[in-house]
Formats: C-alpha cells, structure tokens, sequence
C-alpha cells in the first residue's frame, strides 16, 4: 500500500554537523528504501541573535549556521527566535508565576514555549495529513536502531483502521511523554505540533510548567507507547555528549524492556485488585 510519511526537524542548530550521520543513517535512508512510501521533510531551525548562554546546562556559544550537506537539498526554513520570543513573552510571565522548576529564572520555560512554536511553524508548512509523521530535535544523536520501517507500516495501518497511536522514548518521561522524539499515526500530528494553544488552559490549572507532563496532557485521551528503547543523547554546542543523558541506557534495551513489563503488569494488578476491593 502506498503511505505518506512527514518527518519534521525543528529546534535549534546546536550541533547538526554531529547529529546529521546518525539523522540520515536511522531515519531518512532508512525511509528512502521502503517501496511505496512517499516521504516529506521540513527542516526547521530556530536562529538566536548571537551567543546563547544556557546556565542550567553549562552550555554557551554560537550555534551553527549551516546545514551539512547530507541535509542540504531538504528544505530549511529559519526562524527568528526574537520573532517567537516575543509571541511566548506573555505565557511566559504567566507560566513563571505558577513556579520555576527548572530553576533558571524561567530561560527554559521560555525556550519550550518558542520550541512549540517553531513545531506549530512545521506542522502549517504540512498541508494535508500524512499516515506516519516523525517529530525529532537537530540536537539529538540517534545511537541505535529505530526499527523504523516495522514502526511506519504498524503506525500506517493504526491511522488506516482509526486506532491512532504515537510511539515515544520510554526513557526521560519524568511523568509525563518524552518530548525529544515521536513516531505517530498521522491524525495525532496536530495535536502534538500544536500544542501551544494549549498552554492557556494549562495556566489556568494553576499548575507549574513541566514541558513532559504539558506534553502528556496535550495528547490525554491519545494512545501512547512508550516504547522505543534506542539510545538517543542531545548534542550540545561544540559537539559535547550531554552527560544526563548517558544515565538513561546504563541498562541494556532488553533488560530494561523486561524490567518496563513487570512493572506495567504490576501497576495493573494493582488497580484490578484496588477495585475489587472498592466493589466488595
């Protein structure tokens, strides 16, 4: 059957010139090779006026200013991060009021508000509904095998029959989805790229922002698996591995798949035992 996949890079371009091997290697030639398949890419880049300092991090610098050949015949779009600064201004203040867990004087809840903007950019270039979109950051190395194929054809299927589903990293959830990388049946994409309009609703809970959990809510009532174990780690300005990242996969894929079951098996014999004992 013939499918249609959008595959949408959209951040900053801290490090392009370290993540598009592994960028091309795990998802676009793979995507390449499956017959049938019809494919469209946007690359979106944020573009900060001169240096960034990221004191949360320890990151500062000049991010790139060029796409690597690899990636050079795909279309680029930039956006000015002053531009989108200015629109995430007021839900901003508004957000930092609630708290500040990120503890930077609000830096990163600025810049998840301008990264969902850039992702709202990406998904109004895609006019029609592709069967598979995948969402990933130009500062993420992909370190493993995405079974891709396998993971667009069931996803293709899922949008077909109306059971849409988006596969996320069961790593780096701290409560909610993980946010640097989806696969999703196409009907989801909306949703997910647009889920900056769903930040005044979230203001008026009152809660403080948590870009995971703003994201799980974003997509309640969606089917998500957290599912794809790959190795993945963001790259910082200058090519440095970003160390919290690399304590994620000090368990083995299949190890930690396991230890994930038991504990799902767990949870559910938990609630089926917990409502027994309300119904007696």
């Amino acid at each position: 059957m013939a499918i249609s996949v959008h595959v949408h890079i959209v951040g900053l371009n801290r490090s392009l010139s370290a993540t598009e091997a592994s960028i091309v290697s795990r998802v676009i030639r793979p995507l390449s090779r499956i017959p049938g398949l019809t494919t469209r890419t946007n690359i979106v880049l944020v573009r900060p006026e001169g240096a960034i300092a990221n004191p949360r991090s320890g990151e500062s610098g000049f991010v790139e200013t060029t796409v690597p050949e690899s990636l050079s015949s795909l279309p680029v779009t930039y956006l000015d991060q002053s531009v989108l600064a200015s629109r995430a201004q007021a839900p901003a203040a508004s957000l930092l009021s609630l708290g500040d867990a990120y503890r930077d004087r609000g830096k990163s809840i600025e810049f998840a508000l301008i990264y969902m903007l850039a992702l709202s950019h990406s998904a109004q270039m895609m006019k029609e509904t592709a069967d598979v979109a995948i969402v990933l950051r130009p500062d993420v190395r992909i370190a493993g095998r995405l079974w891709i194929r396998w993971r667009v054809f069931s996803l293709a299927i899922k949008s077909r029959i109306g059971r849409p589903e988006i596969y996320t990293p069961a790593w780096g959830s701290f409560g909610g989805v993980n946010d640097r990388f989806a696969m999703m049946s196409g009907q989801i994409a909306q949703p997910y790229l647009g889920r900056f309009q769903h930040v005044d609703a979230w203001i008026e809970q009152g809660r403080p922002f948590d870009s995971e959990k703003f994201l799980a809510s974003s997509v309640r009532g969606l089917t998500i698996r957290r599912s794809v174990y790959t190795p993945m780690f963001r790259i910082r300005i200058g090519g440095r591995v970003e160390q919290a990242d690399l304590r994620f996969f000090q368990t083995n894929a299949p190890v930690a798949r396991l230890r994930d079951l038991l504990v799902k098996a767990a949870r559910i014999t938990r609630s089926a035992l917990f409502k027994g004992s309300r119904e007696n």
